[in-house]
């Protein structure tokens, strides 16, 4: 009976004693060598690009993602990280910077990106992007690889372009990532699906800036419209075809053209800094109805508006199918009156 009664108790322990967040956390594949693994505490998606060659890390998290984001990566290769990528200033840390400098991996930020990390860690020669000499104190044995507007990398010859936004956007110093070939980007906290961005500006950002870093993310992406070869005719000799069924209207060339696009559109993954993966057909639409808002708020303060009249009117209506809206339309606000 005592037995019994032992075995039944730890039974019940068991069932009671809840699994870690992490507990079926994972790196889920995104195409052949692209993977993002979905941090529950607050760290952030991170990316990974998985080759022979090693691993491209994309803003890995800080503890406690950290350690869990590490030990996913193990359980899905023996390849050792050899570069760790940053989008923003704000996803560098001490913590994260150091664990994978540790191992040998270079750090890769953009001049734009490590100038305002740096300045916001005591480093006052690092103010400007132009400063590439200083190194903050609290990563000074890091190895670093610091470019200006782009940089390819090429494990096991999979291209793997990273890409500084020139314009000020949701900081002053975004990153994105692009694996052409997988047709996959990495583009952190510069945008989330369905919402309207946090503009950061305390690290530089611009409501007015942030559209057009959208706009240059989606020009980088090269969509191939597979060719549609012209009908051949019909040999001279060759009898007329019989008659057929009346059928419903073609589709317009544009039509099917414009249907074309959005399916390539949809077949190229976004991966955000939260939430599940998008898609460049989702991201234009955003950008689209963001130059729409920004038509209308333009209007508004030129006229001498507020953004709280604009947020109250009907005309704010249009645009609240995206969350978010009330802090980036102020902000948006403020922007423009400042031009």
């Amino acid at each position: 009976m005592t037995k019994a009664f032992l075995a039944a108790a730890l039974v019940f322990v068991l069932v009671q004693v809840p699994a870690t967040s992490f507990a079926a956390a994972r790196f889920e594949r995104m195409s052949d060598h692209c993977y993002c693994f979905q941090s529950t505490e607050g760290g952030g998606n991170v990316g990974a690009v998985v080759t022979d060659e090693g691993v491209v890390i994309i803003d890995p998290p800080p503890e406690p993602a950290l350690s869990a984001a590490a030990e996913a990566l193990k359980k899905l290769t023996s390849k050792d990280v050899r570069w760790a990528v940053f989008t923003s200033p704000s996803r560098i840390g001490e913590e994260n910077a150091r664990y994978y400098s540790g191992q040998g991996a270079v750090l890769v930020a953009s001049a734009q990106l490590y100038g305002l990390y740096a300045s916001s860690n005591g480093d006052s020669k690092a103010a400007g992007p132009e400063a590439r000499g200083g190194n903050p104190a609290k990563l000074q044995d890091a190895s670093w690889f610091i470019f200006d507007r782009q940089m390819r990398l090429f494990p096991a010859n999979l291209e793997v372009r990273i890409v500084a936004l020139q314009p000020k956007s949701r900081t002053g110093g975004d990153v994105f990532v692009f694996v052409p070939a997988e047709k996959v980007l990495f583009v952190g906290g510069l945008y989330e699906p369905a919402r309207y961005p946090d503009i950061d500006v305390a690290l530089g950002g611009n409501a007015d800036g942030w559209i057009e870093g959208l706009s240059q993310v989606v020009d980088s992406v090269p969509l191939l419209k597979a060719a549609i070869p012209a009908a051949k005719p019909l040999p001279k000799s060759a009898p007329k075809p019989a008659a057929k069924p009346e059928k419903k209207p073609a589709a317009k060339p544009e039509e099917a053209e414009d249907d074309e696009e959005k399916a390539l559109e949809e077949s190229f993954a976004i991966v955000s800094v939260s939430g599940n993966a998008s898609n460049l057909r989702e991201m234009k639409d955003m950008l689209q109805t963001s130059r729409k808002l920004r038509n209308d708020i333009a209007r508004s303060a030129r006229t001498g508006g507020s953004c709280e009249n604009f947020l109250a009117s009907s005309r704010s209506g249009a645009y609240r199918n995206f969350a978010n809206l009330d802090s980036y339309a102020c902000r948006l606000f403020e922007a423009l009156r400042r031009k």
